[in-house]
């Protein structure tokens, strides 16, 4: 077997920091453009990658605003750090994700980082691209950073999203590698940001 093979041929020391090149040109692979290996950091799966990625979000000098619907695991990593954070609100409408209009409303308030879902956890609604670029466009404006978790895309149709995406600006995207391909069981999630 591979693992084998590697194992005599002498891989017994721990991968780089970031994951294994390959894996990290694979996924750069299957993100926007924009998207490189160097820009990956591979987890050990979606909920690594969403935890890692608050904690970095969650800077003593940052105040981070989150979905006031979000996943479980999001509130958990927030009560590790005294972080300041605020709520966004989540219209009750179809969508149940935060819409352009409060996200902007959070970054005048003093949000200096965003955390949306897309797909969100109640109806798998998900930002098309002219929204996450409008969503990025705000961050530039208000110097945020954005980061938006992909996490539940394997459950919809059409998992690739985003590939249209023109300018991606300061989003970062963390979620599952290889959605919907039959690799959940080995947990690999990344963090990936883009070169701007």
């Amino acid at each position: 077997s591979t693992a084998s093979d590697a194992l005599e041929g002498g891989q017994t020391h721990y991968v780089d920091v970031p994951g294994i090149m390959p894996l990290r040109e694979a996924i750069a692979d299957s993100l926007p453009s924009g998207y490189t290996s160097e820009g990956v950091l591979v987890t050990a799966g979606v909920q690594e990658a969403r935890f890692l990625a608050l904690q970095v979000l969650a800077e003593e000098s940052s105040v981070l605003a989150v979905p006031s619907i979000v996943h479980p695991g999001v509130r958990k990593a927030l009560g590790i750090r005294s972080t300041k954070h605020m709520w966004i609100t989540v219209e009750d409408d179809l969508r149940r994700i935060p819409t352009i209009e409060a996200i902007e409303n959070v970054l005048i308030a003093g949000a200096t980082r965003i955390f949306l879902e897309s797909p969100g956890r109640l109806t798998g609604a998900v930002y098309d691209s002219k929204e996450v670029e409008l969503i990025s466009g705000l961050a530039e404006k208000h110097d945020a950073i954005v980061m938006i978790d992909v996490g539940l895309s394997a459950w919809l149709p059409e998992p690739h999203l985003y590939d249209d995406l023109n300018d991606s600006g300061r989003v970062t995207f963390m979620g599952e590698a290889f959605p919907g391909v039959g690799l959940e069981g080995l947990s690999v999630g990344y963090i990936a940001t883009n070169e701007k």
